[in-house]
């Protein structure tokens, strides 16, 4: 509106000019007054289709330091264009406040804009390009641009340090000796189509395909899939469950509940392998099911930077626990961390062989039979849900 009323004003100013000072001259400005709104609405309406908006941010990025998002305006002919305007929108695992630009590709064929983030929550994280929209030099004509795609980093978790006093530690830790005392020969299983220091589970959809034993499936005309031997014999097994509610908001309440459990599961696999007890750890990867056995603290470290490679997603179906925890021999402790711990699950987990623990957030509420529920504090402290 205000582009308007200037434009009409400085039209004024010109027939007052040519009314009343000189008439050739004020004709002549106010010929190409007119047609320059002409001019620039064409040059708006081609400049549409020349431009081009480009995000980048890094692969990945530490919870609680610095990252740097670019974003590159690119136009691909030399005629000046009119303004090219958006927002910079990051999503809530960002402490940082939305950025407008602005810019004009005069001359150059590029420009390059850069804005510092600061990343606060782990996940998947990823930054928008909001209402990219091409203006004309007067402003009476705004077009949208076509929406570049996001910009997304891996906020990598951190390992919080949780101390062997904690109750479900304690509780996990009994129960995993007196396993042990009952065991006195534990021996891995052979069979006359298995291979020597491998037992063999029903295949589960996720699993990979090179872990699948096919002469035994043959035989037993059923997908059969290899165990490492490590994994076979652990007696404590730890599940990230990625699935989001359905219809749940992506917000940064959802993003704190789940980087709550993330970090809870790794503190727990840390806690494991100092105290000698190392521990399974179960996670849906971009390829599938990735089960781990964690046998050091700087192992955990290095799952930290590939557990949220998928990131947590509402389109995880029934998938939702690993071969492991369902066709386990049912020995040891089983913990699920879920920041969704929904009847689908919890009928899944009910149903498993083992002692099995379900670690939420706390305030979250479950029920099952069978169960053994845990709230999870905001300093990772582990209450018991009663």
């Amino acid at each position: 509106m205000a582009a308007v009323v200037g434009y009409l004003a400085v039209l004024g100013i010109l027939a007052l000019f040519t009314f009343y000072m000189d008439g050739d001259t004020g004709v002549q400005l106010l010929a190409v007054y007119l047609l320059l709104p002409a001019a620039s609405a064409l040059l708006t309406l081609l400049a549409r289709r020349q431009l081009k908006i480009r995000l980048t941010l890094p692969d990945s990025v530490k919870k609680g330091g610095t990252c740097m998002l670019t974003a590159e305006i690119t136009k691909r002919w030399r005629i000046p264009l009119p303004f090219v305007r958006f927002r910079l929108e990051p999503d809530g695992h960002f402490d940082s406040p939305m950025v407008p630009v602005q810019t004009a590709l005069a001359f150059g064929r590029q420009d390059t804009r850069q804005a510092e983030l600061l990343p606060r929550i782990c996940g998947q994280a990823q930054v928008d390009a909001a209402d990219p929209r091409v203006i004309g030099y007067f402003g009476f004509l705004k077009l949208k641009l076509e929406m570049p795609a996001p910009a997304q980093v891996m906020i990598v978790p951190q390992v919080p340090e949780l101390t062997a006093k904690d109750a479900l530690f304690t509780v996990m830790s009994t129960a995993v000796q007196t396993e042990s005392e009952e065991e006195t020969n534990t021996q891995v299983a052979f069979g006359a189509a298995t291979t020597a220091g491998y037992e063999h589970r029903d295949y589960v959809p996720g699993d990979p395909l090179k872990r699948i034993n096919w002469k035994l499936s043959s035989k037993r005309q059923s997908l059969m899939v290899r165990m490492d031997e490590a994994v076979s014999l652990s007696r404590v097994h730890v599940l990230l469950d990625l699935a989001r509610p359905q219809g749940a908001p992506a917000y940064k309440s959802r993003f704190l509940l789940e980087q709550q459990i993330t970090e809870g599961a790794l503190g727990m696999l840390a806690l494991c392998a100092r105290q000698g007890m190392a521990a399974v750890f179960s996670y849906q990867s971009l390829s599938g099911w990735q089960e781990v056995l964690a046998e050091s603290p700087e192992a955990v470290e290095e799952l930290a930077l590939h557990v949220l490679e998928r990131g947590f997603s509402e389109e995880l179906g029934a998938a939702r626990l690993s071969g492991s925890f369902l066709s386990g021999s049912g020995n040891g402790v089983y913990l699920i961390y879920t920041a969704n711990p929904d009847p689908e699950l919890l009928s899944q987990a009910a149903h498993m062989r083992g002692e099995v623990h379900i670690v939420m957030p706390g305030g979250m509420d479950a029920a099952g039979a069978k169960l053994h529920f845990w709230w999870l504090q905001s300093d990772f402290r582990l209450l018991p849900m009663t």
